[in-house]
């Protein structure tokens, strides 16, 4: 499956590049659709889970532009306005994993429950687009990192 989502020349597969790139789109209004129509119901919150609320909208934030701008860079390789090695500088990598990815479920759990849907939904498409750009450089994306580490710890050369 994922040889076919990567061209011969290392590019994603068109089709699959565009319904990444649409999805992602969908989810950014949906989000932003959400945040609209929850604006001010924040304040029925407890001080303590505004400031969550405010933290955890940021990070989905965070996660959708890391992603939108990842899938756009790609976007652009397709289109050959930049070439696949421009488009592995670390300027056009995805960036703030630690970010996007850190949650808390003992705090999330007292917030409205469509919103950690639409956080969970984020990180969901932040660890897709993660695993689109270890396979374009040349990584495996079903590597297990702590394994990685394990083996180098073990063979230090």
């Amino acid at each position: 499956m994922i040889n076919r989502l990567v061209t011969s020349d290392g590019h994603l597969e068109p089709r699959f590049l565009e319904k990444s790139y649409r999805e992602a789109l969908q989810l950014t209004v949906s989000v932003a659709d959400y945040m609209e129509q929850q604006k001010g119901k924040e304040f029925d919150l407890q001080p303590r889970l505004r400031v969550v609320y405010a933290s955890e909208s940021l990070r989905m934030t965070t996660c959708l532009m890391q992603a939108v701008s990842w899938l756009l860079v790609q976007k652009g390789v397709a289109a050959g306005e930049l070439t696949a090695e421009e488009a592995l500088e670390d300027k056009y990598k995805l960036n703030n994993r630690d970010t996007c990815l850190a949650s808390d479920e003992a705090i999330l759990e007292n917030l409205p429950d469509e919103f950690r849907a639409y956080l969970e939904r984020t990180q969901d498409l932040y660890r897709r687009v993660e695993r689109m750009e270890i396979m374009l450089s040349g990584g495996d994306a079903n590597e297990n990192p702590v394994h990685s580490l394990l083996d180098k710890i073990r063979n230090p050369d």
